[in-house]
């Protein structure tokens, strides 16, 4: 299994005057900010082919009333590190328009200072070693139309914003 979490990957480059191994400090404030202690992740069993989809379809297809269609870059982290480093991973419903993944979000709860620390070193780690991946705002729009097409989230439950650049995708097909 893999934890996903959405990140601005431009961040996580190393500034000049840092060294290799160090982490900016806009990264984790950015990236990787709390509330009540907590952080929120996705689970998913692959982050291939369909899994990988489904990982940017769970990021794209948020309720928040604010959401517009954007470049999405995200990260996915063996969910074994997070077990054998002792953070509590409490299921909770994912708040998206897509039912089949709400099941799939997890928070991570109770971070401290060293937790925040390891898991930014998880997601430099992720970053290093490849597992990241960007999804342009064009494949963003396609992804989310192919979701509507496909039944899998309603074009009335979008926002507005979010349903003028589905709209346009769907015109284009």
């Amino acid at each position: 299994m893999f934890l996903v979490r959405r990140l601005a990957r431009a961040k996580w480059e190393l500034p000049d005057g840092f060294k290799s191994g160090d982490i900016p400090a806009d990264a984790i404030t950015g990236d990787l900010r709390t509330k009540g202690n907590s952080l929120s992740l996705w689970r998913f069993a692959e982050v291939t082919g369909q899994g990988l989809d489904d990982a940017f379809l769970a990021l794209a297809a948020t309720k928040d009333a604010r959401a517009t269609v954007d470049k999405i870059d995200i990260v996915w982290m063996p969910e074994s590190d997070f077990v054998g480093a002792g953070f509590d991973l409490n299921e909770t419903d994912g708040d998206i328009h897509i039912s089949d993944l709400v099941k799939n979000h997890v928070d991570a709860v109770k971070l401290d200072y060293r937790r925040l620390g390891l898991l930014a070193g998880y997601v430099a780690r992720a970053l290093k070693e490849d597992r990241w991946k960007r999804l342009t705002k064009s494949k963003v729009a396609k992804l989310l139309a192919e979701a509507v097409v496909g039944g899998r989230v309603s074009f009335d439950a979008l926002t507005e914003k979010v349903q003028d650049e589905v709209r346009k995708h769907l015109k284009s097909r």
